[in-house]
């Protein structure tokens, strides 16, 4: 798994802080992408993530908030000055500047493979080796 993220200003304080743009899980010759926020319907990922973020980069606290925009709660960035939502809508602002923050090795149990990365549009075909059957 590698965990995606960039500087962006908060829109309250307006300091810099760091926020977590997206996740890929590679899985065989598969990468799936998937955003943060989606991390909530999959809650045995979340602290698997949460864990191995690193401490020193200024990463705002990620949580369950809710958003008065959308009507709805969703795991979120934070401020990490002021806590405060940076919601997902501005994450586009900030794709051609993000880096990896981390990455680690996880195992995916059966649900992750098929929940996660098989249904999540990650099952399309990409470089590797197929196997075409018993010859």
């Amino acid at each position: 798994m590698t965990v995606l993220g960039a500087e962006t200003t908060c829109w309250t304080c307006p300091a810099k802080t760091r926020k977590v743009t997206g996740l890929i899980v590679e899985f065989g010759p598969h990468d799936c992408r998937f955003k943060l926020s989606e991390l909530g319907e999959h809650s045995e990922l979340l602290p698997t993530v949460l864990c191995h973020l690193p401490r020193n980069r200024n990463i705002g606290e990620i949580k369950r908030r809710f958003s008065s925009t959308l009507k709805r709660a969703y795991v979120s960035n934070g401020c990490f000055h002021c806590g405060v939502l940076q919601g997902e809508f501005f994450d586009r602002d900030v794709w051609d500047v993000e880096e990896p923050l981390c990455r680690f090795a996880i195992t995916l149990s059966k649900q992750w493979r098929y929940a996660i990365v098989m249904n999540h549009g990650g099952s399309e075909p990409g470089w590797g080796v197929y196997s075409s059957g018993p010859a």
